[in-house]
């Protein structure tokens, strides 16, 4: 089903983006200084751009120092049925990492269905 398909898409893409991200930390690969040409274009930023990287670097320099933090994630979608009713349909994701080698995170889907994958450094459970 292609909505199945969707939320396990999401579901790899999250976890994919936080490992990305701590792996990113560990490696102490943020610069100090905020520069003001975007290097990959060659384009002048705005005032706001400047503040927005400098929000996100942040946000990032802090995760980067935490031995453990939880994200929590709610999304939902439409389905259009022949008959021309919409159905929506929701979940709420709950995302731990724990430092070096952790990673829990827990799917509770609108209809009751619930799943747990587990990441210990070296396997991937999911109930």
């Amino acid at each position: 089903m292609k909505n199945k398909k969707q939320v396990k898409i999401s579901l790899v893409l999250c976890m994919t983006v936080l490992i990305g991200i701590m792996g990113y930390m560990q490696q102490n690969a943020i610069a100090e200084s905020e520069p003001q040409v975007d290097p990959a274009e060659n384009v002048q930023l705005t005032e706001e751009q400047v503040m927005a990287k400098d929000i996100i670097l942040r946000m990032a320099k802090f995760l980067a120092k935490t031995q453990q933090f939880t994200v929590n994630l709610e999304s939902s979608f439409e389905v259009l049925q022949e008959s021309g009713q919409v159905i929506e349909f929701g979940e709420n994701r709950k995302i731990t990492v724990s430092r070096p080698n952790g990673l829990h995170v827990e799917v509770k889907r609108g209809n009751g269905e619930k799943h747990i994958v587990k990441y210990d450094g070296k396997n991937i459970t999911r109930y």
